[in-house]
C-alpha cells in the first residue's frame, strides 16, 4: 500500500457504474489507511523509517539496501570484500554496509525503508525458497538476497517470524574488527653507512642516521635502552609509517617472518627462527636482529653504501638471464582490535591488602588468567558494637568499623503505609520494607486507584477527540475493568467507581449498568484455596445528564460498597443501546475512571 498524490476523478462521458464514483473514493481510503499505517508505527515506537527514498529499479520489497554513494541512491546490497589501496588490508564493501530493507515499494524509483524496528513485511522476493523462521545474512551472491547459513562474509541484516513479521537490526560494524591480518615487506638496508667486513668477521653500521629507513644498532639512542639483550641491530620504525601504525602485534608470539637472501633463484622465502635463541626477536618494543655475523644479517652481505658506484645488491637491476633475485623481508602478523590499542599483559599489587591469584589457586601470580581478593583481615577493627552490624566508617589507619543498622521497617498498624525501593516477608507473614522507605499515616480519607486490566466486549478504542472506550448507539455493549486493593488498608474500607463519560451529539446521556465483583485475597497463601468467580452485584451510579453540544463530557460516581484488604475488585460497565430506555442517538464513552477507595477509621 502505498500513497497516491493524484486522484482519479470522475471525467465526462465515463460509464455509468459504481466503479466509476467509488474510484476516487477507493484512493481517498487507501491514503488514510497508509497514514494510520504510519502514525500507529509512530505511535508505538516500534519501527523507524526512511521515507520515499531514492532506489535503483531492481528493488523489491524486502531487499536489503545500501547507499550508492557513486550514483546517490539506494541500491541492493551485496556481501564482499575489497581492498584499502593505501594499506592493502581486506576491508567490507560498501556494498556490505546494510541500511535496511525495502517495505514499500511506490514505483521504480521510490520506496520507504525500514531502518530499524520490528513490522510486517514480506521478505519472500529477497530469499530463495520459503521464508522460514529464523537469523538471514546478506547475500554474498545474489545483490539483494538474504540467506539462512551463514557466509564467509557475514552481515547479520533480519530476523524472520513464522507469521510474516521480521526484525531488522542492522549495524555498521566491520566483521574483521576482531582482529586484522598485516604484511609488511621491511627494508632490507641499514640506516647508514656499511662496508662489506672481510668473510668471517662481523657486520657493523657507521654514522647511524634515525632519519633513514632500515636498521640501526640496538644501542642507538632511539631506541632508549628497550632492546633485548644479545640483540645488535634494530629496525627503525619511526621511518616506517604503516608499520609504526600497526605495531605491536597482538599477540606478540603468533607473528611470522619470511627471509629469501636473494642469493638463489630457486631457494626462495625461508621462515626465519623468532623469539629467545632465534635470529629475530618481536616484542612491543620493535624488531631486533640477533645476529652480526657474516652474511647472517638482514641486508645483503656485500652492501658496500660508501662506493659511489656501488649498486646494491638489494635494488632491482636490468632484465637478464638468468633472473635477478633480490633480498626480501617479510613479517606477518595479526592484531586484536580493542577499544583502545593497550592491553594488561601483567598485574601486580602495590597494596599488601589486594592479592592477586592464579586463576582458581591460591598461588600468587602477575601474567595470565587472574584473580584478585582483597584481605579484610588487615582492615577489621573493633568488633563491639551492638544490634546488626554493618561497615560504618574507615579511618586514617586503613581499618574498617562496623556498627548497629535498622536492617528493615514493619508496619505496627494499618494506619501506618510504608513505600520502599525492596520488600520481603519474614517468618509472621509481615511485610519488612528494606532501603529507602517513606512513612505514611493515614488517618481516614480517600485514595484514588488506577485501572490495571480492561476487557472488552463490543466497546471498541476510540481516540478522537480523545482516547476513551466507546459504547456504539447500536447493540449492547460493555467492558470490565480491575482495581486492586492494598493489602494494608483497613478492614472497614469502601470503594466507589468514578468515571468520566463523553458523548459524541447532543442529547441526554442514556443510563449505563454498573456492577462489581469481588475476589477476595487467599488467606493462607498456598494452604486454602478460593473460588474465583462468582455473581456480578449491581451498584447504583447515575450516568443521565443532557448535553447541550457535542462532544461534552460529564463525571459521575457510583455508590461506595465493602471491600476487604488485598482484593480484586471487577468493575463491569453496560450500555443497552437497544433498550428503550436507552434513547440517546450517538456513541457515548469512557475518557477516565478511577476507583475512589475511602479509607475505614
Amino acid at each position: 500500500m502505498s500513497f497516491q498524490r493524484l486522484l482519479q476523478l470522475i471525467q465526462n462521458g465515463e460509464p455509468v457504474a459504481a466503479g466509476t464514483p467509488n474510484r476516487p473514493i477507493s484512493q481517498i481510503h487507501q491514503n488514510a489507511m497508509y497514514l494510520w499505517d504510519i502514525i500507529n508505527a509512530a505511535s508505538l515506537g516500534s519501527t523507524v523509517y526512511a521515507r520515499e527514498i531514492t532506489i535503483e529499479p531492481e528493488v523489491q520489497e524486502g531487499m536489503p539496501l545500501y547507499y550508492n554513494v557513486t550514483n546517490q541512491r539506494f541500491e541492493r546490497a551485496l556481501a564482499q570484500m575489497e581492498t584499502d589501496p593505501d594499506t592493502g588490508l581486506l576491508m567490507p564493501a560498501a556494498s556490505s554496509q546494510v541500511w535496511g530493507i525495502c517495505a514499500v515499494k511506490h514505483n521504480d524509483t521510490l520506496c520507504d525503508m525500514l531502518l530499524f524496528g520490528y513490522d510486517d513485511i514480506d521478505i519472500s522476493a529477497a530469499v530463495d525458497g520459503d521464508v522460514v523462521p529464523g537469523l538471514y545474512y546478506l547475500s554474498g551472491t545474489v545483490p539483494g538476497g538474504l540467506v539462512r547459513q551463514r557466509p564467509p562474509v557475514s552481515v547479520p541484516v533480519l530476523q524472520a517470524r513464522d507469521s510474516g513479521f521480521v526484525y531488522v537490526h542492522p549495524k555498521f560494524v566491520d566483521f574483521l574488527e576482531s582482529h586484522r591480518h598485516y604484511r609488511f615487506e621491511l627494508e632490507t638496508s641499514p640506516a647508514g653507512d656499511h662496508v662489506p667486513p672481510t668473510p668471517g668477521e662481523r657486520h657493523e653500521i657507521t654514522n647511524p642516521d634515525p632519519d633513514l629507513p632500515g636498521w640501526l644498532p640496538a644501542d642507538h639512542s632511539v631506541f632508549e635502552g628497550l632492546a633485548p639483550t644479545g640483540a645488535a641491530f634494530g629496525y627503525n620504525l619511526e621511518e616506517d609509517s604503516q608499520l609504526r601504525n600497526a605495531w605491536p602485534p597482538l599477540p606478540v608470539n603468533q607473528s611470522y617472518m619470511e627471509w629469501d637472501k636473494g642469493e638463489d633463484p630457486d631457494e626462495g622465502y625461508e621462515g626465519v627462527p623468532l623469539g629467545p635463541g632465534g635470529l629475530c626477536i618481536l616484542d612491543r618494543n620493535g624488531i631486533w636482529w640477533m645476529s652480526d655475523c657474516w652474511g647472517d644479517v638482514p641486508w645483503p652481505k656485500n652492501l658496500d653504501t660508501t662506493a659511489i658506484d656501488s649498486i646494491s645488491e638489494s635494488e632491482p637491476g636490468p632484465l637478464e638471464c638468468p633472473r635477478d633475485v633480490n633480498m626480501s623481508l617479510v613479517v606477518w602478523f595479526t592484531k586484536l582490535t580493542f577499544g583502545t590499542d593497550a592491553i594488561v599483559t601483567s598485574l601486580r599489587s602495590i597494596d599488601d591488602r589486594i592479592k592477586i591469584y592464579c586463576r582458581d589457586t591460591t598461588i600468587e601470580g602477575g601474567v595470565g588468567d587472574l584473580d584478585i581478593d582483597l584481605d579484610l583481615a588487615l582492615m577489621l577493627g573493633d568488633n563491639d558494637r551492638t544490634g546488626y552490624l554493618a561497615v560504618k566508617d574507615f579511618d586514617d589507619e586503613g581499618k574498617l568499623h562496623r556498627g548497629p543498622v535498622t536492617s528493615g521497617l514493619i508496619a505496627g498498624t494499618p494506619n501506618v503505609q510504608l513505600a520502599s525501593e525492596f520488600q520481603t516477608v519474614d517468618e509472621s507473614e509481615n511485610t519488612v520494607h528494606h532501603g529507602k522507605t517513606t512513612v505514611a499515616v493515614v488517618e481516614s480519607g480517600q485514595r484514588e486507584l488506577r485501572a490495571q486490566l480492561v476487557h472488552l466486549l463490543h466497546a471498541t478504542e476510540e481516540h478522537y477527540p480523545a482516547l476513551y472506550l466507546g459504547f456504539p448507539n447500536q447493540d449492547r455493549s460493555q467492558f470490565v475493568v480491575r482495581f486492586e486493593i492494598p493489602t494494608d488498608v483497613p478492614v472497614t474500607s469502601t470503594l466507589a467507581y468514578r468515571a468520566r463519560i463523553i458523548g459524541r451529539v447532543a442529547g441526554g446521556l442514556p443510563p449505563l449498568t454498573v456492577e462489581y465483583l469481588r475476589v477476595e485475597r487467599p488467606p493462607d497463601g498456598l494452604n486454602t484455596p478460593i473460588d474465583v468467580g462468582g455473581t456480578y452485584t449491581e451498584i447504583d451510579m447515575d450516568t443521565t445528564a443532557t448535553l447541550t453540544d457535542s462532544d461534552q463530557a460529564v463525571e459521575a460516581l457510583s455508590d461506595a460498597f465493602s471491600i476487604a484488604p488485598g482484593d480484586d475488585v471487577y468493575i463491569r460497565v453496560t450500555r443497552d443501546a437497544d433498550d428503550a430506555e436507552d434513547g440517546y442517538a450517538g456513541e457515548m464513552g469512557i475518557m477516565s475512571q478511577v476507583g475512589v477507595l475511602t479509607i475505614g477509621s
